[in-house]
């Protein structure tokens, strides 16, 4: 995880701006919808991606963390944007 605009373990990014963790942040939202505290870990076949998914929230919320391998901050087009799609269909507003 090579993101120096939004680094992944937190800190100064682009603009002096000042994140949290990708941790930090993936524990929030796991604890504000009442997720499993446990992810099911899913590696695709070339290593390259892992798929955290932290499941059982209140009213069948998920929290899902993709993390990309050597990746940069860029949109990993288009399985960033078919796998964005496929969770907002399957999680509709309410």
């Amino acid at each position: 995880m090579k993101d120096y605009g939004a680094p992944y373990n937190g800190g100064q990014g682009y603009h002096s701006y000042i994140f949290l963790s990708v941790n930090e942040s993936v524990i929030f939202w796991v604890k504000h919808d009442g997720c499993s505290e446990e992810p099911l870990i899913e590696v695709d076949s070339s290593g390259g991606i892992i798929k955290d998914t932290y499941g059982g929230g209140a009213n069948g919320t998920e929290v899902v963390l993709y993390m990309f391998v050597n990746g940069e901050h860029s949109w990993p087009v288009p399985f960033a944007t078919d796998e964005a799609w496929e969770f907002f269909k399957s999680h509709p507003k309410e």
